[in-house]
């Protein structure tokens, strides 16, 4: 009978558990693997985002203008979807402005306000390199069947929504 091929989480947890006996391999295992996927996916972003003159931080700004109704949004709502401090996000703005990949301009609604609104060249980036990322994950994801694929994201998703509801304390 063929033993299951074993990752580097098998290897972590052989080490772990000699000095942590009381650890839980199963819950360590599938928690350490998502943090390793976590991770690994993020590269993977990285590593799209960067062949469009963006970096992680960036590629999350145009796409998340890229979403919205007209494609522009003040700093401070773009600020608070994308969990950043306002001078994180100005920092990065500053950069995506300088690449050209995003105008500021006056609120029409507000004129003491500003709104950012994506460029042509920030919609090019976003969606090629939107693209080429999902293209990666298919890739990555085609080791499982679809019918795996499905029941993975139901598993990720109850553990989700316990994770939304917050986590459990003892006490």
């Amino acid at each position: 009978m063929p033993s299951t091929p074993r990752d580097t989480v098998d290897e972590f947890l052989d080490h772990a558990l000699q000095v942590f006996p009381t650890l839980d391999p199963e819950v360590e295992a599938a928690v350490d693997r998502i943090a390793h996927l976590n991770k690994r996916l993020k590269r993977l972003t990285e590593t799209g985002a960067s062949r469009f003159g963006l970096n992680y931080g960036e590629f999350k700004v145009v796409v998340k203008l890229r979403q919205v109704a007209g494609e522009a949004l003040s700093p401070g709502a773009l600020a608070e979807m994308l969990a950043l401090s306002t001078g994180a996000m100005t920092n990065r703005l500053d950069r995506l402005e300088e690449a050209g990949f995003i105008a500021r301009e006056r609120d029409p609604d507000d004129r003491r306000g500003v709104v950012v609104r994506l460029t042509d060249a920030g919609r090019t980036a976003a969606d090629g390199a939107v693209a080429e990322i999902a293209a990666t994950e298919q890739r990555l994801l085609s080791a499982l069947t679809p019918k795996d694929q499905r029941t993975l994201n139901e598993l990720l998703r109850s553990l989700m929504l316990a994770s939304e509801e917050g986590p459990s304390v003892p006490g």
